[in-house]
């Protein structure tokens, strides 16, 4: 620990000395790490990279010995993978590429775990998070209709696939080709 220490010395005939006061400072291991990656959504099956940049911002040699990604899922991994020791002078950045690829439709949390061992013992962790989801697919039916009666209601069933429970700011857009006369839309339904 820091502080202000001399040491007092006794000999076996009773007589003591005691050294000079010696000051003891610990200079503070400053790393500068993002506190997360987030992947946003992203397409399954798709890759997607971002870079972890790790600072040293003390005063002293850095040397990482560990950098694993830990976690539940396999969904995220170094690329490359880190070759190990890490050493980061004072002042300088590393930087590393984290990647996610996953092949189901799921949200993802793993951890970048770092381990420095010098100048001491100290322990990282950097949150991943990304969610994966399958493209959707639309299929419209073609419907054709030969009538007389005006107005003509044609309904139009859209299926997505996968089945989504719920959905936002979607938007479907189609064509409507008739063979003659004059074609007017006044409402879509759904």
């Amino acid at each position: 620990e820091p502080g202000n220490f001399f040491v007092r010395v006794t000999d076996g005939n009773g007589c003591s000395g005691t050294s000079n006061i010696v000051t003891v400072t610990r200079r503070e291991v400053v790393l500068v790490y993002q506190s997360a990656l987030d992947f946003g959504v992203q397409e399954v099956g798709m890759a997607s990279t971002a870079t972890l940049w790790l600072h040293n911002n003390g005063e002293e040699t850095i040397t990482m010995s560990s950098a694993v990604i830990v976690g539940p899922s396999a969904a995220f991994s170094f690329s490359p993978e880190p070759t190990l020791p890490i050493v980061i002078a004072p002042g300088d950045s590393v930087a590393g590429q984290v990647v996610f690829l996953s092949q189901t439709n799921d949200t993802y949390n793993d951890t970048v775990h770092l381990v420095v061992d010098e100048p001491c013992h100290r322990e990282y962790e950097i949150g991943l998070s990304g969610r994966a989801v399958y493209p959707l697919t639309l299929s419209i039916p073609r419907v054709e209709i030969e009538t007389n009666a005006d107005p003509v209601v044609i309904p139009v069933t859209v299926l997505l696939e996968p089945i989504v429970e719920s959905a936002s700011n979607l938007t479907v857009e189609f064509d409507v080709y008739y063979l003659s006369g004059a074609l007017n839309i006044t409402s879509v339904d759904g």
